[in-house]
């Protein structure tokens, strides 16, 4: 069976107010990724020689319906009806008081079947590459 790999990375620069996509075509490459946690600092230099030297923490990340990593949420699939309400992050009520349950997805990086790897789009923000940008 012949998939395709759809790997991007968003990497994001608050100083120059800068964002810029990166296919990643190998899928080795981007298992440096899997497992780990928002906010945890990832050695960027297999994804390529021009990213050696590069330490990045995963910020943020969505999978491919849009579905936003939230943290606190320890896990690395989606976790359906969170009830959320104002002052939680992947949701803001349009009422005082509102609350709404919602599917969001975990704080880990990772699959948890070995098939819905080629499948999966993760867009991460990845601060502190300023020279790259």
């Amino acid at each position: 069976m012949n998939h395709r790999l759809d790997k991007l990375l968003s990497l994001l620069n608050l100083l120059k107010h800068m964002c810029k996509l990166i296919e990643v075509d190998d899928e080795q490459k981007f298992r440096t990724f899997y497992e780990k946690l928002m906010a945890t600092e990832v050695a960027a230099e297999a994804l390529g020689e021009e990213w050696k030297g590069y330490v990045v923490p995963v910020s943020a990340g969505n999978d491919k319906q849009g579905f936003s990593m939230k943290q606190g949420v320890l896990t690395h699939g989606r976790v359906s009806h969170l009830l959320l309400s104002k002052g939680h992050s992947c949701y803001r009520p349009r009422r005082t008081e509102e609350r709404k349950c919602k599917s969001i997805r975990g704080c880990t990086v990772g699959i948890k079947k070995k098939q819905t790897i080629w499948k999966d789009l993760f867009s991460f923000k990845i601060k502190g590459i300023e020279e790259y940008l």
